[in-house]
C-alpha cells in the first residue's frame, strides 16, 4: 500500500481485488436504466436465479412490508410493490451474497452485516416517517453505506488492522481512525466503488458523505435529505448495538431536533419499529442480536439523559 499515491490511483492499481458487482446485478442495472425500464427483463433475470428470487420473496413476505396475503412470484411482487422495490432488494441480496462468499480473515463480518441490515431497516423506517418519495432507496443505501469498509479490509488487511487498533486505543469512530492511519476513509472508498458499479449519484453521494451530512458540497445538495437519513439510520443502528447506547441516543435526539424533524420522527417509536423488523429479518441472514437486552439499555440511557436534562434546567 503506497500512501504517497492518491485514493483514485490506489484503487485503480488494486481494481482487480475490489468487490465487483455480480453478473445478475449488472444485468438488472442495465435493464432498469433503459428508457423505459425493462420490467419483463428484470422478472426473467430473477426467475433465472431461483436462490436470489427466493431470498427476495422471503423478505417481501416479511413484516417489513406487511402485505395482506403472500406474494408467490417475482412478477407478483413487482405488481404489488413496484419495480424499484424489487430491484433494490434483488441488487442488495446479490451484492451481499457475493461479498459473503469471499469473507476471510479476522474481521468481524457478522458484526458488519448486522450493522448494515440494522441501518437499512432504520433508513427505510425514517424514510417512511419523513414521507420521502421512495423509502426503498433508503433501504438500499443503508445496506451498502459501509461497503467501503469491505473494500479496505479486502485490499489492505494489515493497514486496516492498525485502523481497528487505533479505534480501540483512541476510542474514536472508524472513519476518524481511517483518516489518521490511511489518509482517507471508507466513505470516500464506498462512494468511489458505487460509482465504479454505475450506481446513480442518488446512491454514491450519500454513501460518500454519510458520517458528514453537513459537509455536502453545493452540487450535492439535491441529495441532502438522503444523506441525512443515512446518517441518522447508522446512528440508530449503533443505538441497537452499542454496550452504552447513551451517546447514540443523545446524537439522534439532538440531530432530529436540529433538523426540525423531531415532530415527524419520535426516537422511541422508530427504534420499536426497527426492533420488530430486526427480530424477523436478522435470522434470515444467520445473524443474532439480543434486542431485549439492548432495548433495556436504551431505556436506562433515556432515563439518565432525562435526569441530566432536568438538572441542567434547574
Amino acid at each position: 500500500m503506497d500512501l504517497h499515491l492518491g485514493l483514485e490511483e490506489m484503487l485503480a492499481a488494486a481494481a482487480d481485488r475490489l468487490p465487483t458487482l455480480p453478473g445478475v446485478a449488472v444485468r438488472i442495472l442495465e435493464a432498469i436504466q433503459r428508457e423505459p425500464p425493462e420490467v419483463r427483463e428484470v422478472g426473467a433475470i430473477l426467475s433465472a436465479d431461483p436462490a436470489l428470487s427466493a431470498e427476495v420473496l422471503k423478505l417481501v413476505n416479511s413484516s417489513l412490508y406487511g402485505l395482506p396475503r403472500p406474494i408467490t412470484g417475482v412478477g407478483h411482487a413487482v405488481a404489488f410493490l413496484g419495480l424499484n422495490t424489487v430491484t433494490n432488494l434483488a441488487l442488495g441480496f446479490a451484492i451481499i451474497r457475493t461479498c459473503r462468499a469471499r469473507e476471510v480473515g479476522a474481521f468481524d463480518y457478522p458484526g458488519f452485516w448486522k450493522h448494515s441490515l440494522l441501518t437499512a431497516l432504520a433508513a427505510k423506517e425514517l424514510g417512511t416517517r419523513l414521507k420521502v418519495e421512495d423509502p426503498e432507496d433508503d433501504f438500499f443505501r443503508g445496506l451498502l453505506h459501509d461497503i467501503g469498509i469491505l473494500a479496505l479490509v479486502r485490499l489492505w488487511p494489515a493497514p486496516y488492522a492498525r485502523v481497528q487498533a487505533s479505534m480501540l486505543q483512541e476510542a474514536c469512530a472508524d472513519y476518524e481512525a481511517e483518516a489518521r492511519v490511511l489518509g482517507f476513509d471508507h466513505m470516500a472508498v464506498g462512494g468511489n466503488l458505487a460509482g465504479r458499479w454505475n450506481l446513480p449519484p442518488a446512491f454514491s453521494i450519500p454513501i460518500a458523505h454519510h458520517h458528514r451530512p453537513h459537509g455536502l458540497p453545493a452540487e450535492a445538495q439535491p441529495y441532502a435529505t438522503a444523506t441525512r437519513i443515512l446518517f441518522l439510520a447508522a446512528t440508530a443502528a449503533r443505538l441497537l448495538e452499542a454496550p452504552d447506547p447513551a451517546p447514540a441516543l443523545r446524537s439522534l435526539e439532538e440531530t432530529l431536533e436540529g433538523w426540525q424533524w423531531s415532530d415527524r420522527v419520535a426516537v422511541e417509536e422508530m427504534v420499536a419499529g426497527v426492533s420488530r423488523q430486526a427480530r424477523e429479518i436478522l435470522p434470515m441472514f444467520d445473524l443474532e442480536l439480543d434486542l431485549e437486552a439492548h432495548l433495556a439499555l436504551i431505556e436506562e440511557a433515556r432515563q439518565v439523559l432525562a435526569r441530566q436534562a432536568t438538572r441542567t434546567l434547574a
